[in-house]
């Protein structure tokens, strides 16, 4: 019941003391989560306006470079001739290559593109008709003002930066590849006449791949990405994870395949980097909660998570530029983002277990070593007990009980032998056995004893025989004694029982005289 009731308040003890340490190592645990969210969300949000600033300075500088070209007098005045000539009468494709402005446009405005690393440049007239181009293919086609919104924001008077789409020609890659469909981006300015009239949109052909996109290509860390997107949640700069994008299946794959206008920002429901296959079609996947709220004209951040386009858990910050008419996000995983407080959560965790082991443990060792000792407390009871008892037989048997050790000296002395003897038990204990042997048996004892412990033999132990006995008045007396042995872990011990014969001895010899 003791041992019960011990282990019990032991173990309510560890237990509360668990619990407070549970307890204090969760609120530092949020503590410091929230320190982390707080941190990571002023990280990402500087990160995202540090490349809205760069996005902005970009626009800036390539209106302020078409704006400039757009207004130099001798492109101006070579692009009024060219509308001149071009109005006066109708010109096949071949005759526009043929002009000597259009080579003039070419040689010059050509510099411009190699200068900036541009595709290109387009003179369209106001009636969306390509007039001159550095690629010999668009020269004289009508379509490329049908495919952006650039061509009538420019005729407006407005110099624009358009959003990437789909070319309408086939384009050099940068590796001079000539490929279809490639994404392309036009900065366009407005030519004007000596009235002031807007008679002719004069545009140079841009590479998302390179100018648009390396303005994104900021990498916080191994899974850090900046993206931009369009209205339609269209990827419109270059994924950091093509390669990956290739291998789970959202984009083709083979080497002219590119994230950009190819992958829209949904989410798959799950990470398919890690092998989750969505079982509706992309085109029914919702935009990403990120997508969904820039969009809508939002600039937010969520540092709880959120899942990417490839349905990989992020933090991110995102923004709509009204201006340009485009979001742009800065995302990280979640693992990467939070790798120091799951790396304190699993330290805190290890050691919270560790404790609760070291807990257990000690209650163990606790429960084993108090019922070691309680069965230790038991067994001395229960030895004295028993001493007790023997004590008891041993002080009230009327025979003499007499126990000496391997040397002879009186170890215990019942009163039954104090009687017959007359010798208290204190005065004969530590005695030697022979003080009650008359001679010759008080001098040849410890012989006796002697050659029992040398060679093990002995006459006495184990019968019953008749001896002599010396009281201590000096009388004699004739005794039945009988010898028995006892091993002990504190030695040998012999325990010999007497019986005072002397009444019976007489009654012998005179039944034997008559």
């Amino acid at each position: 019941m003791t041992l019960t009731k011990t282990l019990k308040n032991t173990a309510i003890a560890s237990l509360l003391v668990l619990i407070v340490v549970a307890g204090v190592g969760e609120w530092g645990l949020r503590k410091v989560e929230t320190e982390i969210k707080s941190n990571l969300q002023s990280q990402i949000t500087e990160s995202m306006n540090s490349t809205v600033a760069l996005v902005n300075y970009w626009v800036s500088e390539r209106k302020l470079d078409i704006e400039s070209n757009a207004n130099n007098p001798e492109v101006r005045q070579t692009i009024i001739r060219l509308l001149k000539i071009t109005s006066a009468r109708e010109m096949t494709h071949k005759d526009l290559l043929n002009l000597p402005e259009q080579k003039w446009l070419r040689k010059n405005l050509g510099r411009i593109t190699k200068k900036y690393n541009f595709t290109g440049f387009v003179l369209l007239d106001t009636t969306g008709r390509q007039l001159a181009a550095l690629l010999d293919e668009p020269v004289g086609r009508r379509d490329l003002a049908e495919r952006s919104d650039f061509f009538e924001r420019a005729l407006k008077g407005e110099t624009v930066i358009s959003l990437p789409f789909t070319s309408e020609v086939p384009l050099p890659d940068i590796h001079g590849h000539i490929l279809k469909d490639m994404p392309t981006m036009f900065a366009a300015s407005p030519i004007r006449n000596d009235k002031g009239k807007v008679v002719a949109v004069l545009s140079f052909r841009l590479r998302p791949e390179l100018g648009f996109s390396k303005l994104l290509n900021v990498r916080p860390g191994a899974s850090g990405e900046t993206y931009a997107f369009s209205r339609q949640g269209r990827l419109i700069s270059q994924s950091r994870f093509e390669s990956q994008l290739k291998s789970i299946g959202l984009i083709p794959d083979n080497t002219e395949s590119t994230s950009i206008l190819h992958l829209e920002i949904r989410d798959p429901g799950g990470n398919m980097t890690q092998g989750f296959v969505p079982s509706i079609p992309r085109a029914n996947h919702p935009l990403t909660r990120m997508a969904q709220s820039a969009v809508s004209g939002n600039t937010a951040w969520d540092v709880d998570g959120y899942n990417d386009y490839r349905g990989v858990p992020v933090v991110g910050a995102w923004t709509w530029l009204t201006e340009v008419d485009f979001g742009i996000a800065h995302e990280i995983d979640v693992e990467q983002a939070f790798a120091p407080l799951n790396t304190l959560k699993f330290v805190f965790f290890i050691v919270l277990g560790l404790l609760i082991s070291a807990a257990v443990l000690g209650l163990v060792q606790f429960f084993r070593k108090e019922q070691a000792q309680e069965a230790q407390a038991l067994e001395q009871r229960q030895t004295q007990q028993m001493a007790r008892r023997l004590q008891s037989i041993f002080n009230n048997t009327i025979d003499a009980i007499i126990i000496i050790d391997e040397l002879g000296m009186i170890e215990s002395f019942n009163p039954a032998a104090a009687e017959i003897f007359g010798y208290s038990p204190e005065e004969i204990t530590d005695k030697n056995i022979s003080i009650l042997m008359p001679e010759p048996y008080h001098s040849e004892h410890d012989g006796y004893l002697e050659n029992y412990r040398l060679t093990g033999t002995a006459n006495i132990i184990g019968k019953v025989r008749e001896l002599t006995a010396l009281r201590k008045d000096g009388t004699t007396f004739t005794m039945e004694l009988a010898v028995s042995e006892l091993h002990l872990e504190t030695g040998k011990k012999f325990i010999g029982v007497v019986r005072d014969i002397t009444e019976r001895k007489i009654i012998e010899i005179e039944i034997n005289q008559a």
